[in-house]
Parts: structure tokens; C-alpha cells; sequence
């Protein structure tokens, strides 16, 4: 692989890091290695917080093992779910940076440099199209992963927004949450936009949504503006796709039990649980999705970033193995999709 440094040379400009003076040539040679050796389909994070370099290598064997199984499980060969082979050199790839963001203050220089970030480096791989989907965030918070891909990438035009969606499984049954990651206080366009994304990443686990958007007030029963939010979100997005099973606003209990359902709201549109939860705000959704995992011993697998322009996906700081395979799973999946869609238009 030739690499260049920023300006268009040969790689020689040097750069001081912790290990000492290194060359662009260097550090961008072993980003780009640790993305297209280590991490094919999905890019993981190159220091994840362990127990010393062999925990980091059994984590790695761990997390690669259980991926071949995975993807043989999906019918999806991993020659064909790895990223292809690297064809942008550096520079190509910073001035694709570039062109994101430079009327929002970023230079060339610097849109070079942030490829020495993973998750830029990651990022703009998938834009250029040399990955078909992003994973990452075991060694970081939240915010730090998630920003770059907001940057590069971006909401899809239609969506506008970007939402986190968590799946929980429980022993006989399985709700979507969302939004539980991103939108602090969404508005009612936002509600009906992310009730809408989360529909369709729904359906594509071939299971039909039932969608409850969650208030502390019954149908009308408490005259707030936060609950008129929720009513006006569903109206909106029943105006937008009138095939969707939905309704509210609605408290939670009367989401989950079809006795209340059926003997207070027989005119409520949801005739059986709910399986789709959106929440009125961040905060709710985030404590609810943790509470119901720690609590109430569902499985989580998440959170989905529904609405990326592309497909990107976001591990929990601090992911074990299963929750990586589950999500490089899902990041298969919404890949697989995507190209399906485009080859149908």
C-alpha cells in the first residue's frame, strides 16, 4: 500500500506520539492495517481497556472465532461482508473529510490528521465505499464514537435524525426501544421520525411493529404539553405511513397489558402489547431500556443507530464478546439490506 501524507508527498512528514517521532507514512499505514486486517466488516476499538496485552489478544481470538460462526450462520461468507481491499489512499480519504466539513472550520491539514482517529479513519472508509458497515466504541464514551460518523457521514436526507434503538429479549418475547442514546428532547417531528426508523429496522427482522409512543397521560386523560407532544407525533406519523400499527399517547402499563387495552381503550388502534416503545426523551428511554435489563433479565442487543446516511453502529463502552457478535450481526444485517435495496432500484 503507497501512503501519502496530507499535502499530496510521499508520507515523510513527521509526527511526535507517545512511542516517538513517526512518520504520516507510519501512522496512517497502522491505522489503516488495524482496519483492514484486524477488523474487515467491523472497525473495533485498537485499545480496548483489558488486563494487559494477552487479555486484549483472547479478546480479539474470542470476538474473531465467534464471528466466522456468525456470519457462516447468515449465509453471509466473510470474504464478502469484510470491507474491500483499501483502494483510497490517505489523501483521497482526508480531502473526502474535507469536503464534510471544511465551511464548518476544518482545514485540509487537520482533516488529515483526524484519520489518525479510528473512527474518522472508519468513517470515511465507509463513505468512500472501502467498508460496508462500521462498528465501534468498546474503548470510548459514547459521544466520542458516535461524532465522527455524525461528521463523515451523516443522517440518511430522509430520516434527517439519528436515533439509538435497543432490542431486549426476554424469554417469551422481544420489544424495541427507543430513542435511548441520542435525542435529548425530541420534538413531535423528531417522535414520528424516530417511531418511523425504528418501524422499518423492525420489519427487517421479519417482525410486524406494534408501535406504543410512552407519556404519563392516557389518551388525552392529562392536558400537558409534553403528553400533546406524544399525541401530536402519532398523528403525524399515521399521516405518513397509515399502514403502521400505532397509537398514543399512552402510559406503559397500558402498552404491555392487552386486558387494559381492551376493557379501557377499545378504540385504541394497539389490540395486542406493544413491541415497539418510543419514549417521550432521552432520559426516560435510557433509564427504562437499562432498568428492563437489569431488572427484568432481557437480553439487550444494541443500540441499533437507526437513520445513518450509512450503515454505522456503536458498542456499549465496555462490550463482552456476545455483545460484539450481536451487533457485527446487526451491522451484517443492515448492510445486507442496504445493498439489497440499492440493487432493486
Amino acid at each position: 500500500m503507497a501512503v501519502f501524507d496530507g499535502m499530496g508527498g510521499a508520507g515523510g512528514t513527521v509526527y511526535e506520539t507517545p512511542d516517538g517521532p513517526r512518520t504520516g507514512a507510519y501512522l496512517a499505514s497502522r491505522v489503516a492495517r488495524d482496519v483492514v486486517e484486524e477488523r474487515m466488516l467491523a472497525l473495533l476499538d485498537p485499545e480496548w481497556n483489558l488486563d494487559g496485552p494477552a487479555a486484549a489478544r483472547d479478546l480479539r481470538r474470542s470476538v474473531k472465532r465467534a464471528l466466522a460462526d456468525t456470519l457462516t450462520g447468515l449465509n453471509a461468507p466473510a470474504s464478502g461482508l469484510r470491507s474491500r481491499l483499501l483502494r483510497a489512499l490517505p489523501t483521497t480519504m482526508a480531502l473526502m473529510a474535507l469536503q464534510r466539513r471544511e465551511r464548518k472550520g476544518l482545514s485540509h491539514g487537520e482533516a488529515h490528521q483526524l484519520l489518525f482517529n479510528g473512527n474518522y479513519f472508519g468513517s470515511v472508509m465507509v463513505a468512500c465505499g472501502d467498508a460496508d458497515a462500521l462498528l465501534s466504541g468498546v474503548g470510548m464514551h459514547y459521544p466520542e464514537t458516535i461524532r465522527p460518523a455524525l461528521q463523515v457521514i451523516g443522517a440518511h436526507p430522509k430520516a434527517e435524525i439519528v436515533s439509538g434503538l435497543y432490542m431486549l429479549v426476554f424469554e417469551k418475547h422481544v420489544i424495541f426501544c427507543g430513542d435511548t442514546t441520542v435525542n435529548i428532547d425530541p420534538t413531535a417531528e423528531q417522535l414520528a421520525q424516530i417511531a418511523y426508523s425504528a418501524g422499518r429496522i423492525v420489519r427487517t427482522f421479519g417482525i410486524t411493529p406494534k408501535i406504543a409512543m410512552l407519556s404519563f397521560s392516557n389518551f388525552g386523560s392529562v392536558r400537558h404539553p409534553e403528553a400533546e407532544k406524544v399525541a401530536k407525533a402519532v398523528a403525524i406519523l399515521r399521516k405518513r405511513d397509515p399502514s403502521l400499527i400505532v397509537d398514543g399517547e399512552m402510559q406503559a402499563d397500558t402498552a404491555m397489558d392487552e386486558n387494559i387495552l381492551r376493557s379501557g381503550y377499545p378504540f385504541s388502534a394497539l389490540k395486542e402489547r406493544a413491541n415497539v416503545l418510543i419514549f417521550p426523551n432521552l432520559s426516560a428511554g435510557n433509564i427504562a431500556y437499562k432498568l428492563l435489563h437489569h431488572l427484568g433479565g432481557a437480553v439487550k442487543i444494541g443500540p441499533f443507530l437507526v437513520g445513518m446516511n450509512l450503515p454505522v453502529h456503536v458498542l456499549e463502552q465496555g462490550a463482552d464478546v456476545q455483545d460484539i457478535v450481536n451487533m457485527a450481526a446487526v451491522a451484517v444485517m443492515d448492510a445486507q439490506q442496504r445493498i439489497s435495496e440499492r440493487a432493486s432500484t
